[in-house]
Parts: C-alpha cells; structure tokens; sequence
C-alpha cells in the first residue's frame, strides 16, 4: 500500500469535507484526481497566487490524501501555467502542465500583440514531486500552443487562449514510473520517465488524428486514436451554392511495451464484416485490469449504427485482441425477450456512454424520448438483455446535433463501482437533479438537487464506494466538498 493512500489514515474520520473560499479575483484554484492504477488515491489543488511581475506569478501546489487531508504543499515562482493532469507513483506525484508567456494574457492591439507572439515561449513542463513537498525533478518540452483571442466589448485589449491540439496525459507505469503524451496537430511525442522524472525513452507518433486517448495496464502503454474525419465538398446545382459533407472516419490502436521499445501494436478498429466501430469508452476493465474498448457499430462512410460491440485487449499483438459484435438484425437479445420489439425500440434511443460490470458484460446507457434513461447489458457471447428502466427526469425532446443525423440531449452518464462488493453504479446528470443509481439492484440511491436555497451542486467519482459532492455559494464565495458513502 502507498504512502498515499495511508498518510494520515487516523485523521481520516474527521476530514471528509473542506471548504475553499475565493480569497481575491486576481487568485484562482484549479483541482485534479490524483491516481494511480486508475484508482484515486489523492487530490491536488494548483493555486495560481499574486502576480510578481508583467509576466510571472506565484503558484503554490498542495497535496491531499483521498480524504482531502492535507500531506504536502510546494510554492514556486513562473510565468503563465494552467494545470493539464496529474499521476502516482512510487511515492511520487507527476505533474504536467501548459506552460506559456501568452496564455490567458492580454495586449493593447494587434501591433502588441505581434511583437509578444515573436517572443512567445510555450512549453509542455513536467514536475517531479515527493509527498513532503520537495520538487525532486522537472523537465520542459517546447510545443507550438495554438492561440485564439477574445475581443473585449469594452477596451482595445484582446484576451489570448493557448491550447495544444494533443493535451498532455499522464498515466503511471507500475513500478516502472510514468508516461506521458502531448503533441501538436499531426505529431504527438509519447515519453517515458522513472519515478525519479529520469527519461528511459521517448518516441515521436506522426498520425493525421483528430484525439489521441491513453491506457496503462501492467507494462503496456495503448494509445487509441481517432482519424481525422473527411470532408467532402457538395455544389447544389438547383441553387448554385456549396455545401459539406463531414464523415467520421474509424479509430487505431497504438501499443508498446515499457520494457522492450521493440514491440509495438498498430491495429485497426474494425469488426468482421468491415465496418467501423465508434469508440464511447475506452478504460480498464474494472473485473480482469486489461483494457477495453466498447461502442457503437456503424456503415462505412456513414453515420448509420448498426448495433453495438465491445473489444478486449489481453497484450500486444493483433491476436491478443477481440471484438464481440451485436448487430440489431441479428436477434440480439436473450431468448426469453421479443428481439423484434426491442429493435423497434433501439430506434427511439440515443445510447450515449458504456462501461464494463464486475461479470464480463458491457453496459450501455442510453436515453429515450419518452421514457427517461435505460440500461441494456452485452454479454460475452453478444446477446443483449435490458437491464433496467430508470425512472429519472423525463428526457427534453431531442434537438438536432453537430453530425447529420446526431441528436443531442440535456442527459449525461457517469459511471462508479465498488471494487469490494462487486456493484456497478451510475450518476445520471439531469439539468435539475443528479440521481446515483444502483445498477445490479436496479433502484436509484440517492437524488441530489443541482440548485437549492443559492447553492449550485455538482457529483464527483472518489474513492471507491464513494462520491465527492461539490458545492458552490455564490453569496458567500466558497465551495465545500464532501466526501460521502454511496
């Protein structure tokens, strides 16, 4: 067990809750998970404090246990820093952030704000920190931040965003240390690192990706990407003006040992019948600790789905990995249920997140147009079951989508579960309440208000069999979080 997880283990009782008040406009807070083996096992708060000079500040960085028990806190002096995430390992916390002279700054004019973007220095920095709060390492890489600027209604002076079209991610490596990804447009940079922030080795990935999504599991590093999708230029003649055509296109899996840089994995999403899979989750199976990956099947070329598939993951090469496909026209369900009426049912659903249970089935949540939020479960073999009707907020009527043929809606899906009990749970985020819903007992636990008597309330994953709840007074300026039992 880490130093982590037990610091201060007999204050435990008494500090499942802590309060943050807004002490100045000019300070703010930013709050990360720590994890390790994807589990969470802390809590980092980074606090940019006063301004030092044009173009540096003050920035204090303090750890909590995952009872929100202070262990350490580090204060350091730099430019321009937003906090990006954060991992575990060996008693040490890596941290990355973005890291640049023009993010979030403002300049009178666009003559000003030239001459700044001459001199820009943008960087991905790494942060080596021990739980006593002593910076052990740090390492900077330079990026090529993309920058988008705000107009300001009242004054000359533009507000400049920075972001990277690959943002850093940072997963640990068990007992081996850490790696980390970032990139620009079309050319990410995937880098390994001991727990002393010493790097082992570093690889350059050049792919035409829209996203890139990252997965440790034991000594194997995935990287899931997702093409870019294709545009194809329309001229309707009857009016003589142009439209587009935007096609998503499928996702590849990356994959590399940490300790021999000579095997890798490139392997195409696809399932038997060549059609291509459209990712909804991409995590660590919380019953086996390989990844997977589970979606939505759809036509080539086409925003159509079909059905629905899960993929397991077991190592490095192609036949290590398997996909399990359920189509909507090929009796789907179980036996004992009507496949015909539940394919004219799958039509009225938007299935919009799925995760995997403790008993080798993949989850798919899904919202209706008349009935609130569903749960249906694949098992190995590919039979669909419908495993629950969740009397939650009526849905809002769906609306047009970004996508032709998408739909979208005010509804979202989150996922916890109890390693030691072996229970699936689910946050349904409503636009009035949050319900936490107990999957295998099919009932919901607890219903949350989002706004009641000014306070604005928001639900959090947190150790397991547990929940952060987030409280926000507008009046008095502060948010509590608590940690409370599911």
């Amino acid at each position: 067990m880490s130093v982590l997880v037990v610091a201060f283990a007999a204050l435990s009782a008494q500090a499942q809750t802590k309060i943050f008040k807004e002490v100045g406009d000019e300070i703010s807070s930013q709050m990360k998970t720590i994890r390790q083996d994807n589990a969470l096992v802390g809590y980092m708060v980074f606090t940019q404090l006063e301004k030092v000079s044009e173009d540096s500040f003050n920035y204090k960085v303090t750890i909590m246990d995952e009872n929100l028990n202070d262990i350490g806190a580090v204060t350091f002096r730099d430019i321009t820093m937003v906090l990006q995430d954060v991992s575990f390992e060996n008693d040490v916390i890596c941290v990355a952030y973005l890291k640049g002279n023009l993010l979030g700054t403002q300049s009178n004019g666009k003559k000003d704000y030239t001459e700044a973007s001459a001199n820009r220095q943008n960087s991905v920095f790494l942060q080596f920190i021990s739980l006593d709060g002593k910076i052990i390492k740090t390492s900077s890489y330079p990026v090529n931040i993309e920058i988008e600027e705000q107009e300001n209604a009242f004054s000359s002076k533009r507000t400049t965003y920075g972001f990277l079209a690959y943002p850093p991610q940072l997963k640990n490596i068990s007992q081996k240390g850490f790696a980390c990804f970032f990139g620009q447009r079309n050319d990410g940079y995937l880098l390994v690192f001991n727990p002393k922030g010493d790097i082992l080795w570093s690889k350059r990935v050049k792919k035409q990706a829209r996203a890139f999504y990252m997965l440790t599991s034991g000594n194997n590093i995935y990287l899931l990407w997702k093409e870019e999708p294709s545009v194809i230029r329309k001229t309707w003649s009857h009016f003589g003006n142009e439209d587009f055509l935007i096609t998503e296109r499928g996702y590849w899996l990356l994959g590399y040992s940490a300790k021999d840089t000579t095997v890798e994995l490139n392997d195409s999403l696809k399932d038997d019948r060549f059609n291509n899979l459209k990712v909804l989750s991409f995590e660590i199976d919380p019953a086996t600790g390989k990844p997977c990956i589970a979606g939505l099947l759809t036509k080539p070329k086409k925003d159509d789905y079909l059905g629905v598939f899960t993929t397991n993951i077991n190592g490095l090469t192609a036949e290590q990995i398997s996909t399990v496909s359920t189509y909507w026209d090929s009796n789907p369900l179980a036996a004992a249920e009507d496949s015909r009426s539940f394919e004219k049912h799958i039509n009225h659903t938007e299935i919009s997140n799925a995760f995997r249970d403790f008993n080798g089935n993949t989850c798919f949540t899904a919202f209706t147009s008349f009935a609130g939020s569903e749960v249906f479960k694949q098992n190995s073999e590919g039979k669909l079951s419908v495993a629950s009707n969740i009397l939650s907020e009526r849905t809002m009527p769906f609306r047009p989508g970004p996508m032709p043929g998408s739909k979208r809606n005010e509804k979202s899906f989150y996922r916890l579960f109890n390693t030691d009990t072996k229970t699936s749970y689910l946050i349904i985020d409503d636009l009035v309440n949050i319900s936490i819903y107990n999957i295998d007992q099919k009932k919901v636990m607890h219903t949350i208000p989002h706004k009641d008597s000014g306070i604005v309330t928001y639900v959090y994953p947190a150790k397991e069999g547990y929940i952060m709840i987030a409280e926000y007074n507008k009046k008095e300026k502060y948010t509590k979080f608590s940690i409370e039992a599911l």
